[in-house]
């Protein structure tokens, strides 16, 4: 076990004492209310790791006695440019605004820890501080506010959502810099209040280390793929095959031709890691939290939103239009990316710059279930406040129907070339290369000849099209993962994504064809849940309720 701080604690461990003026009390904290009088200066002392440091092996939370390794970072990720502490003054457990300082951070000195000091205005009284890494003055200023709450507001979409939150390095493959980090200082005793009683000179150390925590959560998909003949090509199987012991490859579905993206992302985000109770009934919350405040049992059957305008106050929500469009052709990649090739190594090994690094960055969301809503509604009212994936992919069937001779033949394809032959009897330009279509009652696929031939023969063949052969499914994130591995959506159950954690998600193969537009099937996948802070992983099924 090396001895050394972890990714997380390197840019944590950050304070190993403080040197205040005009202090002069020990850790034994009371409250005491601020004094009138004239600021005086302050002087803050904190001993800083610098970033970059190796990080030993720790256990997963959720597998304690799991085997051990870790997972790697990019530089930009634990890169602090600034470092800007907060004081607050505290009356009555309120908290207000008082004085803050921002530094540019001393350069990274190898493993050798270095001071910095902050010199800020006060009056005597009962203060709390915060630190921040990287921190704007748009984020500052949240610390003004009631909750100390940063509002992306409604001009974000969802990449400057995120960019809000962090610079995001377009030509370094989307793997992010100088993420927005914040902490709450507390003395080694836990306590959050440190008393200034206005005695010049007196000096008191504080041993706790303060944990820098990102402000994001990063989350990538990747597939099982197979190569065959230099395309990677991931399993698919049919609905009505997913119970048999033997199922059939149906069709072709090319890693390349698979993408993602993430609906329902915060606009509002908590400046600093917020829980509430203690112990095994602690809780994380953020500014959205319970599902209550915007959705409610309509009059006539069903659940809807109670409050448009507030709801696309607090939540970036994509219309199925918009998750088309994106989902069809990836284009910044700061909202939609390709899957990744699945590779075990690159999850267990401990060579660092083996590991997987991309993905998705969001805001952290936390959603507490404290409504009853039956299971059968369940899923499509979840996905009002509830971050997801969203998931694209371009199918082309093996078994087609097509009008030869002004009579239907089924044609069985040996190559995806092959098949793609097949349906390229769309002699309407609106059509993508690559439609089909499927009878909604026999789940067949049909070239547009065929279809065209069904509807002659049967005029009362309901059809779903699937434009340029594209099939969509979503799934959840699950952080807060049971024992066995799935949501639990009992009332009273809080989870969601939590902020600094890498959700890796694992896709073994897909039940084609999937939803025709975006927003009705879900699918069941492996997700490794990688804690930046602590590391570890441990693989547990998502299982949603099946439509």
């Amino acid at each position: 076990m090396n001895n050394k701080c972890t990714i997380g604690q390197f840019i944590g461990l950050l304070l190993g004492w403080a040197t205040w003026l005009l202090c002069g009390c020990s850790d034994d904290f009371q409250t005491v209310p601020s004094s009138e009088g004239d600021k005086t200066d302050i002087l803050v002392s904190l001993k800083i790791l610098p970033p970059g440091m190796e990080s030993p092996l720790t256990r997963s939370v959720l597998d304690p006695i799991g085997d051990e390794y870790e997972l790697s970072t990019t530089e930009a990720e634990h890169r602090i440019n600034t470092l800007t502490l907060i004081m607050m003054d505290v009356d009555n457990g309120k908290e207000t605004f008082e004085s803050s300082q921002t530094i540019i951070a001393p350069p990274k000195e190898g493993d050798t820890p270095y001071n910095v000091t902050f010199e800020l205005k006060g009056i005597s009284g009962t203060k709390r501080f915060y630190l921040g890494a990287n921190m704007r003055d748009e984020h500052r200023k949240a610390f003004e506010t009631d909750q100390r709450i940063f509002n992306a507001d409604e001009s974000s979409d969802g990449h400057n959502i995120v960019g809000s939150l962090m610079t995001v390095n377009h030509e370094n493959d989307g793997k992010g810099s100088d993420i927005l980090m914040t902490a709450a200082i507390t003395t080694n005793k836990g306590s959050r209040d440190i008393v200034f009683d206005g005695t010049e000179g007196s000096e008191i150390k504080i041993n706790n280390p303060v944990k820098l925590v990102r402000t994001v959560a990063k989350v990538l998909l990747t597939c099982v793929a197979t190569n065959r003949e230099g395309e990677y090509y991931v399993e698919v199987i049919d609905q009505q095959d997913i119970n048999k012991e033997n199922k059939e490859n149906t069709g072709w579905i090319k890693l390349d031709n698979v993408n993602y993206m993430l609906n329902v992302l915060n606009r509002k985000t908590y400046m600093d890691y917020r829980e509430e109770g203690t112990g095994k009934n602690a809780y994380l919350t953020d500014p959205n939290y319970a599902m209550s405040n915007f959705i409610e049992r309509r009059d006539n059957g069903g659940y809807g939103l109670k409050d448009l305008a507030n709801y696309q106050a607090n939540f970036l929500y994509y219309d199925t239009q918009q998750m088309v469009e994106m989902l069809q052709e990836t284009g910044e990649r700061c909202i939609t990316r390709k899957a990744t090739l699945f590779d075990e190594s690159k999850v267990k090994e401990n060579d660092q710059e083996k590991h997987y690094t991309e993905g998705l960055y969001c805001p952290e969301n936390m959603v507490h279930k404290n409504i009853d809503i039956p299971e059968e509604d369940f899923a499509s009212v979840n996905r009002f406040v509830t971050t997801h994936v969203m998931v694209g992919a371009k199918y082309t069937p093996k078994k087609i129907w097509v009008n030869e001779n002004d009579k239907l033949v089924e044609k069985t394809a040996t190559t995806e070339d092959e098949a793609l032959k097949l349906l390229e009897d769309l002699t309407d330009t609106e059509y993508l290369p690559g439609t089909f279509w499927q009878a909604n009652d026999t789940k067949k696929y049909y070239s547009l000849s065929g279809m065209r031939k069904q509807l002659q023969d049967e005029p009362n063949t309901e059809f779903n099209r699937y434009d340029g052969g594209w099939g969509y499914y979503y799934t959840y994130i699950d952080g807060e993962a049971n024992k066995e591995g799935t949501i639990d959506y009992a009332n009273e159950t809080r989870w969601g994504i939590k902020r600094n954690h890498y959700y890796i998600l694992k896709v073994n193969q897909f039940v084609a064809p999937g939803s025709a537009f975006p927003g009705n099937e879900v699918m069941r996948i492996h997700s490794e849940l990688i804690d930046w802070k602590d590391k570890g992983s441990s693989e547990v099924e998502i299982k949603v309720p099946q439509n």
